[in-house]
């Protein structure tokens, strides 16, 4: 079985004038408490948006990171046989679990979602900065997934 996560960026700087902000001291800290999670243990590939946020919270694992322009067009590479991992941005990951999963906007306003797989719902609510998915992969179909 092949486990594929995919793990929002974390919370980057605000108020700055770049338009690729890095992580906030927050944002490092957050991130490094999320990859504490066994759910990463078996990760030997890593994946990260070009985006300096995605990058840096993907860095932060202490693997090699692969970045790939193609995340931002709601793409991941091929995963088969390996556990990887997946930095993003929200738009991104919902669009990927779309072929698995139900993906609603609730409230476009305040960027509510409700993702529910086979029946049962995984996020209602805000997608937070490094909140993420952990799907279990059998014959390249999700046979499970949950929230890490």
């Amino acid at each position: 079985m092949t486990t594929l996560l995919l793990l929002r960026h974390s919370i980057p700087e605000r108020g700055g004038s770049s338009s690729d902000p890095g992580l906030s001291a927050e944002g490092l800290q957050r991130a490094a408490a999320v990859f504490q999670n066994d759910a990463f243990r078996t990760v030997s590939l890593v994946w990260s948006s070009p985006s300096l946020r995605a990058l840096q919270t993907a860095q932060l694992l202490g693997l090699p990171v692969r970045q790939d322009t193609r995340l931002a067009e709601r793409r991941t590479g091929d995963t088969t046989g390996q556990d990887a991992l997946v930095v993003s941005h929200a738009a991104a990951i919902c669009s990927y679990l779309q072929r698995f999963c139900t993906v609603e906007v609730t409230d476009a306003a305040q960027k509510l979602r409700r993702i529910t797989f086979q029946g049962e719902v995984l996020l209602d609510g805000h997608f937070w900065e490094a909140d993420g998915f952990v799907l279990h992969i059998e014959n390249r179909r999700p046979v499970l997934i949950h929230t890490i």
